[in-house]
């Protein structure tokens, strides 16, 4: 719930997307080191590679640990498919259990995740030792759609919100990768905002952000977030209230331009910076130019008419010691990014 300086009260359903990645990560460690101990107790010097074709969850990790450690235990090292054959399995022998190697212990794994271990000693001589190699290596399957991600969350805040007066949905993304975070709402933010005005009027807003980008809480990328507005909403936001981020009362007009000037210094290579920003209280009018953390210009805009439209440049190498000037254009027909004279970006609107 938000207070606002009036006393009104909005409700805020908060959300937020499940680290995928860091969630198949703790399946998967926690299987090796098992799988390691279980090559070590039936004594097979072996390395296990575990190719996997959908996510794990804990209970297929349980079942696929059992699975690997009969085989183990019985020695077969042909190919294996478990669980419903969406993992397959390869076993290689490494070494002669016991035998020992005189140097020093290098093995590799190729994978993703992997764990990799032996046993080592010193002879008599004062001559390092080693013997019993094992590994275990896994390619995971960390995809998941993000657009159903962000609908089922969007799905169970709308539930949840008051059925009467205005409210908004926040959904964050645990995302570290600043491309890989533009690149999920690019896709899913037309897609999102047709649910959103197609299936309900409850919300009056949904926006997207990052809360794990950066290192410091001064990151601009921790200020990153998407409005996705509602234009039918069952109820108006309250006066005195601004969506999140919001700067400016002004109207994105159909036709307009910004132009920014920049003294020396002002590049930073591989940092984000949002240069221009604004958006009206209710989220419907929108504009914002800012350098991406690869080192692309980006204009963004929505408004009523034509909805969202964006536009990249590709990479720039920019000399810190040189003033620059970064334009953004836009009408109805196309929108357009000029760095100094140069044209970096345009995109047409489709007919």
């Amino acid at each position: 719930m938000i207070t606002t300086e009036k006393g009104n009260v909005l409700p805020v359903e908060c959300k937020s997307l499940e680290n995928v990645e860091l969630a198949q990560s703790k399946h998967w460690t926690t299987l090796q080191h098992r799988l390691g101990k279980a090559l070590m107790r039936y004594k097979r010097c072996w390395a296990v590679k575990i190719f996997s074709a959908i996510q794990i969850d804990a209970k297929e990790a349980e079942e696929l640990y059992h699975s690997i450690s009969a085989d183990i235990q019985t020695g077969s090292t042909s190919p294996a498919r478990f669980g419903s054959g969406m993992f397959l399995v390869e076993y290689q022998e490494l070494a002669e259990w016991g035998k020992e190697f005189v140097g020093s212990f290098n093995l590799k794994l190729s994978t993703p995740i992997g764990l990799v271990g032996c046993e080592t000693m010193r002879s008599s001589h004062g001559t390092q030792v080693w013997r019993n190699p094992h590994a275990v290596g896994v390619f995971p399957y960390v995809y998941i759609d993000p657009y159903q991600r962000l609908i089922h969350e969007f799905k169970k805040a709308t539930s949840q919100l008051p059925k009467k007066g205005p409210g908004l949905v926040h959904i964050g993304i645990p995302q570290k990768d600043g491309r890989k975070f533009l690149e999920m709402v690019d896709n899913s933010f037309m897609r999102l905002f047709h649910k959103l005005n197609r299936d309900t009027q409850r919300v009056n807003a949904i926006i997207v952000s990052s809360y794990a980008f950066g290192s410091t809480e001064n990151d601009p990328f921790r200020r990153y977030h998407f409005v996705i507005p509602n234009l039918r909403p069952r109820s108006v936001l309250y006066s005195d209230f601004k969506v999140f981020g919001s700067t400016s009362e002004a109207a994105v007009e159909q036709t307009g331009s910004i132009v920014l000037r920049f003294r020396p210094g002002w590049w930073r290579a591989g940092a984000m910076g949002i240069l221009y920003s604004m958006c009206s209280a209710d989220g419907k009018q929108q504009v914002r130019l800012s350098k991406t953390p690869d080192d692309r210009i980006r204009l963004e805009l929505f408004n009523p008419v034509y909805f969202w439209r964006h536009v990249e440049s590709g990479p720039l190498k920019v000399r810190s010691g040189d003033p620059s000037q970064v334009t953004a254009t836009w009408d109805e027909e196309r929108i357009r990014i000029w760095f100094d004279a140069t044209l970096l970006a345009e995109d047409v609107r489709p007919q």
